[in-house]
């Protein structure tokens, strides 16, 4: 074989001579075993270097996931938290918690002063309709998932309709409210009571629990001169407003027998004397701003503040042994209120007994 630069003569295996690989500042070829060699080596290295590459990428994906999945808990957490602590809402209304102005028909409530929940803002739950003993069925909606949390009291507000524990203020608070009615011996109504009946309520209740704004002197309506109090009717139309949010207007007893020209009259000697005080034994929550409450009414002395907070265990065990206190019957009441817990925003909406 020869030199394909020179033309010298170099071997079988070899294309350029000596002389000519020094002039060009080459070596000798490289054998092909130790070519083969050194080009392993490198496919080798390079499989090294994309393995490596590959298990840092794996890595890095793993603590990503691990990241993103600790916040999501974290975030699902707090969620479910904020769905199940006490201070949340339902049914689809705007529930005032604990403070705000609410307008109820033309009149507007204070309650104490800390937050207002939107329980139905931003939710896609479907609706139920929940059958009341009032006029129309009412609207209930599945809880929302954003609601607030109070910051500073805690009230059990059920997150779906169903029984309420009675604790002892909403014990207390369903007493008296329902005292008011039993005491002044308010017979049954599934609707809207007559002007009759709330002039009844309304002369009754104010003689039993402000008798200070009564009049008193001798009065007479026509030929009748029998009367010794007499209360302006203003007092009358605001204590029907407050218990049935019903507005009427001055003069709407006009025929009622003790009513005449803006005065409700009475004849009475002594104190003002109780029909019977009321004891709840259970209150549930039917939806839309509604809660059904069974009741007993029980006679006392002529003194029923002390029996206010009673439970039914304890007026039952007492009575049972005092002779001052006797059960009369037993009820039922659907009260509507934006919240259960302050009873300033209670609204009697129908009302039974069995005596």
């Amino acid at each position: 074989m020869y030199c394909k630069f020179c033309g010298t003569e170099t071997g079988a295996d070899r294309e350029i001579c000596d002389e000519c690989l020094k002039s060009q500042g080459q070596s000798e070829k490289v054998p092909k075993k130790d070519l083969g060699i050194r080009i392993a080596v490198a496919v080798l290295a390079a499989m090294i270097l994309v393995c490596g590459i590959t298990a840092a990428l794996l890595l890095k994906n793993k603590f990503s996931s691990e990241n993103a999945e600790a916040h999501l808990t974290s975030t699902s957490e707090s969620m479910t938290s904020a769905q199940t602590e006490p201070g949340t809402t339902k049914d689809g209304e705007t529930v005032v918690i604990f403070g705000e102005n609410v307008t109820r028909g033309s009149e507007t409530q204070f309650t104490t002063n800390e937050a207002v929940i939107n329980a139905n803002e931003g939710s896609s739950e479907p609706q139920t309709v929940v059958s009341t003993p009032n006029h129309t069925a009412q609207t209930a909606t599945s809880p929302a998932t954003n609601a607030l949390q109070p910051s500073e009291k805690t009230y059990d507000v059920p997150i779906q309709p169903g029984k309420i524990t009675l604790s002892e203020s909403l014990q207390y608070d369903l007493n008296i409210f329902l005292s008011n009615f039993s005491e002044s011996n308010v017979g049954s109504f599934s609707s809207q009571p007559s002007n009759e009946e709330l002039a009844d309520f309304a002369l009754t209740y104010n003689f039993i629990n402000r008798q200070n704004l009564f009049e008193s002197g001798e009065y007479s309506i026509g030929e009748d001169t029998a009367y010794n109090y007499r209360l302006d009717e203003k007092y009358a139309i605001e204590t029907i407003k407050k218990y049935f949010d019903i507005s009427v207007k001055p003069g709407f007893a006009d025929g009622y027998r003790f009513y005449h020209d803006g005065y409700f009259y009475l004849e009475f000697t002594g104190a003002a004397l109780s029909e019977g005080f009321s004891v709840v034994s259970s209150v549930e929550d039917v939806g839309g701003n509604l809660y059904k409450v069974n009741f007993a009414i029980y006679m006392s002395d002529g003194n029923d503040q002390p029996y206010y907070g009673y439970t039914t265990q304890r007026i039952q065990s007492e009575s049972a042994s005092n002779e001052y206190l006797r059960y009369v019957c037993d009820g039922t009441a659907y009260i509507r209120a934006t919240n259960i817990y302050d009873r300033s925003t209670y609204i009697l909406d129908s009302y039974h007994v069995s005596r």
